[in-house]
């Protein structure tokens, strides 16, 4: 069932602006980062700023051996069920970065030349130079990074459409001016005894703009081939 039927908001996909998604499962599409830097607007904007100053405080703490804290940072990204976005057949449950286990993740960015040299410097490019990060990864590290822009934005969306809402937990949300994660209450719909965060259509894809083999077979082969 999805969130039109669900609210019986009595119009289609294209009508709305955000994922009418399954209540239950989840929808596969993916928010994708660079999809964030397209658009031209302050919640844009404030959207690319979070995931910049949180991937950036990641990479500070281990090129300088802060490693309990680089670990304190990536425990952060809990599961983003909220959303049903992402790979699920069944009941929604995003990967997260507890998936992975968030040690796994930091052993893989301490073993990349990449992030030692600076070569890596934005989220998405982890999808070119880490082992094991795949699209679906990404998509939901960014949705924890930009929870507290998405809320926001479902709370408008639930004015405008008159969707009703409870006072629920928000999750764990990036404060970038302490560079910590903090919870507070967010008024959010309820569906299925689950609380729901809405994604605008803007910002999801159906794949990312490129991915390891891609990059591998259209850009690094062609060139040692020319060499």
């Amino acid at each position: 069932m999805r969130i039109s039927d669900h609210y019986k908001l009595g119009r289609e996909q294209d009508e709305l602006d955000f994922i009418d998604v399954d209540i239950f499962g989840d929808t596969r599409v993916f928010v994708d980062p660079r999809a964030l830097r397209l658009l031209r607007s302050t919640w844009g904007q404030e959207c690319v700023s979070l995931v910049q100053n949180f991937f950036q405080h990641v990479l500070d703490a281990i090129r300088t051996g802060k490693n309990n804290r680089a670990l304190a940072l990536l425990k952060g990204l809990s599961e983003p069920n909220e959303t049903h976005l992402g790979m699920s057949r069944a009941k929604a449950r995003g990967r997260g970065i507890g998936h992975y286990s968030a040690r796994d993740v930091w052993t893989a960015l301490c073993k990349s030349e990449a992030v030692k040299t600076g070569l890596l410097s934005d989220l998405e490019d982890t999808i070119l130079f880490i082992p094991g990060i795949g699209t679906d990864l990404i998509s939901d590290m960014t949705t924890n990074i930009i929870r507290a822009p998405l809320i926001q934005y479902t709370e408008e969306v639930c004015i405008y459409h008159g969707i009703p809402t409870r006072n629920v937990n928000s999750g764990p949300l990036w404060d970038p001016a302490t560079g910590r994660w903090f919870n507070r209450y967010a008024r959010l719909p309820v569906a299925a005894h689950n609380k729901l965060i809405l994604v605008p259509k803007v910002i999801v894809r159906q794949k990312t703009d490129y991915d390891a083999e891609e990059y591998f077979r259209h850009y690094v082969l062609t060139y040692l081939q020319g060499e």
